[in-house]
């Protein structure tokens, strides 16, 4: 612009235009200008979305009803199958790694279940850079919206309930770490994040997909309240001593002495198979259902260690846990038996009395290890400001 004004300016204008059409030539213009509008840069954005998700739709329906589309997973509908996993790591620690840091990731491994190896997989991709790593995968899913996982719940991995619950109690703990940062706001916008981060959780679906939801999520809420709320309740067939003794059947041959549709039709919980007698029964269904039905921690490691304590017979059998032991061995059998399982679940909810002393004790147990932390940290606390005040007296005089 500089060069053309000093050329107006100096009375130059012969050479302007041909200074001008050159410069003009050499810049990505040509002439005549096109007038094809045709090109895809020129497409309308808001039709274009319609478009592709319309077509998205239709294309994920053919495929849901003629059964091409991704299959769904089976689902794990228990506490523990809910509960955040990271992939487990195969691999050897590295042999210079000091022999404290590996004692303590077996021992925090096998108190608490979290293997710190499983994150080098987890951010390392398998095969040195050839496909991305489980952590770029999972960012993916999370910032990217994948219409065939929320067509076809293809990545619904976890049950509603227990997701919910896994999500709140991770909530409350942020919640709580915040309250004591006196940082505002944070219960409000956790509320608001609780839903999508629900469906994040249970059926793996971006957040970028609201406010589509997958299309079984309908139904696992419906299922969820019929659950809570059935529309019906029927007595369990195992807790009759015939099927339709409730209902008013005549008796077999016999039991012909049982008179139906009266208190006679019904078994009682601490009848075999079901043997609800003591806390350990309780305790040990509630286990399986939340989907640690297993006995290995007190069989292998609280065993052992109470039978090396110097302490009398009686006690010795008291604290041994053997009942409870064959209790988790007894309902393993019947968790998968759906008839079995009813049963199960109206004895131990009808005897759940039974915790009620061991709850008790384990409150006051409790109460004193806190007591008696706050005291120690009382004297501690009192022993540091006197020997403050000593060394401040002292360096005074």
């Amino acid at each position: 612009m500089k060069q053309y004004s000093v050329q107006l300016a100096s009375g130059n204008a012969a050479n302007l235009a041909p200074d001008l059409s050159y410069e003009w030539s050499r810049g990505p213009f040509f002439w005549p200008p096109s007038y094809n509008y045709t090109d895809s840069k020129h497409l309308c954005l808001a039709g274009s979305i319609a478009f592709n998700l319309s077509y998205n739709i239709l294309l994920s329906t053919v495929k849901y009803y003629a059964k091409t589309g991704p299959p769904r997973p089976a689902v794990d509908r228990t506490f523990k199958g809910s509960l955040p996993s990271l992939p487990t790591w195969k691999g050897l620690p590295p042999k210079n790694e000091p022999a404290l840091v590996s004692g303590f990731k077996d021992v925090v491994n096998k108190l608490l279940g979290v293997d710190f190896s499983s994150l080098k997989s987890y951010t390392t991709s398998p095969d040195n850079g050839a496909s991305p790593s489980q952590f770029s995968e999972d960012l993916s899913d999370f910032i990217r919206c994948d219409f065939e996982k929320v067509q076809h719940c293809s990545a619904h991995r976890r049950s509603l309930f227990w997701g919910g619950v896994v999500v709140a109690l991770a909530f409350a703990i942020v919640s709580f770490f915040f309250r004591l940062l006196n940082v505002p706001m944070v219960d409000p916008l956790l509320m608001i994040a609780y839903v999508p981060m629900v469906m994040l959780y249970v059926f793996n679906v971006s957040f970028m997909c609201f406010p589509m939801v997958p299309t079984c999520f309908m139904g696992e809420v419906v299922d969820l309240v019929t659950t809570v709320l059935p529309i019906s309740v029927q007595w369990p067939t195992q807790l009759q001593h015939w099927e339709g003794c409730a209902d008013g059947k005549l008796p077999p041959p016999d039991v012909a002495y049982r008179i139906p549709g009266s208190a006679q039709c019904f078994r009682e919980c601490t009848e075999w198979p079901f043997n609800y007698q003591s806390w350990e029964d309780n305790i040990a269904w509630l286990q399986c259902e939340a989907g640690y039905c297993d006995s290995h921690f007190v069989e292998t490691y609280y065993q052992p260690w109470v039978a090396a304590l110097p302490i009398p017979q009686p006690f010795y059998d008291m604290l041994q846990m053997q009942r409870y032991v064959s209790a988790i061995r007894d309902k393993r059998v019947y968790l998968n038996m759906e008839d079995h399982r009813a049963a199960q679940r109206v004895c131990c909810l009808f005897t759940v009395f039974n915790v009620v002393p061991v709850a008790l004790a384990l409150v006051g147990v409790a109460i004193a290890v806190l007591a008696a932390a706050a005291a120690a940290v009382a004297l501690f606390q009192n022993l540091l400001a006197l020997a403050l005040s000593l060394v401040a007296f002292i360096h005074s005089y």
